[in-house]
């Protein structure tokens, strides 16, 4: 089943109208009191518009990556200044994402699978939610499926010329870097990359050559964000500072592998003492590191309770813990992962190629079995879960197709172009 221009368009058009009617009719209201993260990045934004900096609400200086706040300025420069005008553009942007995911299943899988897997994005519901709040999630998606693109299409390259090779990769650089911007988890998500760079046999140096000049790139990208903050606080501050309450909050007294931060008290934890931003940040990193080597079981039992929040087939949110939002939620999820683990056992993977799929979601699994583990954390990674389930769904109905009989009559199993 091939697929063109207009396959993509018809794709794009369906998860539009899907996301504009949840916006219309069905995104939440009051979303500040579900994630506090979105009344932050807004606060942000506005500070910034109004030529007070760039500040969140207790005046701290780097307590958000920039990238999300940059996003909202435009918006609401534009006039945006609602809400629901800001989750349509989501609503395109994860639109966007799933025609993308489909060229990458085609690159990867075949016609059938890209284009199955297209749509199951469009359908799956934590991408059509994540559009109707103010957070990185849809943004973050986007890029990392299209990072994924260009991560493959370098890896396509390396038998061709060393300069389209280059060339890829820096524009894969950009990516990383606009995405380091949007998130910072994402920074250390290189390291991941170096190793299967390592395993290309026969192009290991072109693929090194490849990932030193994403870095390059990437740290390019990043550098007026770097400058600004050493710039401030006479620092190397690459992405926030807020790591290490983060750290803390998932790592102390308090740590039960889910969110914790309005059960701290920062002030007493500090004993009392006024701290500057960077100095904050350095106490709790600190403290955090201390419980953990005076601890090490607690984190193993932690890093489990983690690990089992983002994989969680349920809401961990209490309020979403109703009999429909259960029955969503295990609906939508369950059957992917058991497709996924199908395309992964019967499709036949080049090492490598399985390796680089998987690498992102290896990559959070182990960051938030150190943070705070969620299921709103595992969204931008399963695109590549789900291209994997329509890998495997491919691969159940051919082996449940009765055999068909050629020109001479005899017999033959079915192919995935019969």
């Amino acid at each position: 089943m091939a697929f063109g221009r207009r396959s993509l368009c018809l794709l794009f058009l369906a998860a539009l109208a899907i996301r504009a009617a949840f916006v219309a009719f069905a995104a939440p209201r009051g979303e500040e009191l579900i994630f506090p993260d979105a009344a932050s990045y807004d606060c942000i934004a506005r500070n910034w518009l109004a030529g007070k900096g760039f500040r969140d609400d207790s005046s701290r200086q780097a307590s958000r990556a920039p990238g999300y706040p940059v996003f909202l300025a435009a918006c609401h420069s534009m006039g945006l200044q609602r809400p629901q005008g800001i989750y349509l553009v989501q609503a395109v942007a994860d639109s966007a994402m799933c025609v993308l995911l489909a060229l990458l299943g085609r690159r990867l899988c075949g016609d059938t699978a890209g284009i199955v897997a297209g749509c199951i994005a469009a359908i799956y519901p934590f991408f059509v939610y994540f559009t109707g709040l103010l957070l990185t999630e849809t943004l973050f998606t986007l890029g990392l499926v299209a990072l994924m693109l260009f991560l493959f299409e370098c890896v396509g390259s390396l038998e061709k010329s060393a300069s389209r090779t280059l060339l890829v990769s820096a524009v894969a650089g950009v990516l990383l870097g606009l995405l380091v911007l949007l998130r910072s988890s994402l920074l250390l998500y290189p390291l991941f990359l170096l190793p299967i760079c390592l395993a290309r046999r026969g192009h290991r140096l072109k693929a090194m050559a490849a990932w030193g000049t994403m870095i390059v790139v990437m740290a390019l990208v990043m550098l007026p964000w770097i400058v600004r903050n050493y710039g401030i606080f006479g620092r190397f501050i690459p992405t926030t500072l807020q790591v290490g309450e983060s750290l803390y909050e998932a790592n102390s007294p308090y740590a039960d592998g889910g969110p914790a931060m309005d059960r701290i008290d920062w002030v007493k934890e500090r004993g009392g003492r006024p701290m500057g931003e960077y100095e904050n940040n350095r106490f709790f990193k600190n403290a955090a590191l201390q419980y953990i080597r005076g601890h090490p079981g607690r984190f193993c039992a932690l890093a489990v309770e983690k690990f089992a929040r983002f994989w969680n087939p349920l809401p961990n949110y209490g309020p979403y813990r109703r009999p429909l939002g259960m029955a969503v939620s295990i609906g939508a999820f369950a059957p992917i992962i058991l497709l996924a683990c199908v395309g992964i056992l019967r499709r036949k993977w080049e090492a490598a190629s399985l390796l680089l799929l998987l690498s992102p979601a290896a990559y959070f699994t182990l960051l938030y079995m150190v943070f705070v583990g969620s299921v709103r954390y595992r969204t931008p990674v399963m695109p590549l879960v789900i291209l994997l389930a329509a890998s495997g769904a491919e691969a159940v109905w051919t082996w449940r197709r009765p055999p068909v009989k050629d020109s001479g009559g005899r017999l033959r199993a079915p192919t995935r172009e019969t």
